[in-house]
């Protein structure tokens, strides 16, 4: 048999006959990957516990003819969000649905590990949510490619950002765009060089962040063709 070890959170799960589970996990070196944990549902199970939502596991794994199964887990990092307020738990939940529908599997994606770990923890610490939310956004955007061409000042009070290229113009363009006052273009090249906690000393970042969340909601839409509904998604 092919053992392997790995650490993961997971994304989202499902049942499997009477009381094994396929997990779908975010792993740093392996990326997105579906796993079967056997007997995870009975109640002596010491998989269970280590096995949940906004918990880094690490894990045992050995190759399987379909899917791989964890035969260990130790959860190394909870995030205290199980009883956190409704808007922060519906976010952190979110976040794990945008991580599984955009991400490809059996792919590396160490970026945007690192950035939902990042994300949970701001969450946990009590940073505004609307940033959080917007952070993730812009983040996981840049490390899956698509960073807007923000760089040059146009020395403009708004721009239109095109869906398509990225690019920023300060004349209404043909093509579809979105409106950025210069204000989101600026807390934007912070976030792109900053992290979470660095971003929310700004006193004005959770109001724009908040204020400019649909133009970047949008962005993604056209760039991956992907709604999120679901905040709730783990049963």
């Amino acid at each position: 048999m092919t053992y392997y070890k790995t650490e993961g959170i997971l994304l989202r799960r499902h049942n499997l006959g009477e009381a094994d589970r396929i997990l779908t996990l975010l792993s740093p070196e392996l990326g997105k990957v579906r796993v079967v944990a056997k007997g995870v549902r009975r109640g002596r199970s010491k998989l269970a516990g280590h096995l949940e939502p906004f918990v880094v596991t690490q894990l045992h794994i050995v190759k399987g003819r379909n899917l791989d199964i964890v035969t260990s887990a130790q959860g190394v990092r909870y995030y205290k969000l199980a009883s956190a307020e409704l808007e922060q738990l519906g976010l952190a939940h979110l976040f794990l649905e945008i991580c599984d529908k955009v991400l490809t599997e059996q792919q590396p994606h160490p970026e945007a590990y690192e950035l939902l770990c990042e994300v949970l923890g701001g969450l946990e610490g009590g940073v505004d949510p609307g940033l959080v939310r917007h952070y993730f956004f812009v983040k996981l955007l840049d490390s899956l490619g698509h960073r807007p061409e923000i760089e040059n000042e146009l020395g403009s009070a708004e721009y239109y950002l095109l869906l398509q290229s990225g690019r920023l113009m300060t004349a209404r363009p043909i093509e579809e765009s979105v409106i950025l006052p210069q204000d989101v273009v600026k807390l934007w090249r912070l976030i792109y060089a900053n992290s979470l906690m660095q971003v929310a000393r700004i006193a004005s970042a959770p109001q724009l962040a908040r204020m400019a969340q649909p133009s970047v909601e949008r962005f993604y839409d056209y760039q991956f063709g992907v709604r999120f509904y679901s905040e709730t998604m783990l049963g």
